[in-house]
């Protein structure tokens, strides 16, 4: 198993009681300790990140950061056709980029 990475500069904590309910919490990055861990962690030719959000065992109120160190098996890669408005289907009807009913 992998080693734990958790992300530096990055802190957060979850919503407080008497918080709105649409508030889920508060994120706070030290912007210097951020980028530097961003840039360590950086895998070549990606310009994502993907962390975990996961509840301190000795603070159940904060947040930890985890690095998302998944990599995807290359012989495992399914070789699908991206989903474009071209090749969508809505019902009997074929929708198209100038389709003048489109749900939004």
């Amino acid at each position: 198993m992998a080693d734990k990475i958790y992300a530096e500069g990055m802190y957060g904590s979850f919503a407080k009681d008497g918080d709105p309910t649409w508030k889920m919490g508060r994120i706070s990055i030290q912007i210097d300790r951020f980028k530097a861990f961003l840039e360590e962690h950086r895998k070549e030719g990606d310009d994502w990140i993907n962390l975990e959000i996961l509840q301190r065992k000795s603070d159940n109120t904060k947040m930890n950061f985890q690095l998302d160190t998944f990599t995807p098996d290359p012989s495992k890669r399914r070789e699908e056709p991206p989903q474009t408005m071209e090749n969508v289907n809505r019902g009997d009807e074929q929708m198209g980029p100038d389709d003048e009913n489109l749900p939004y």
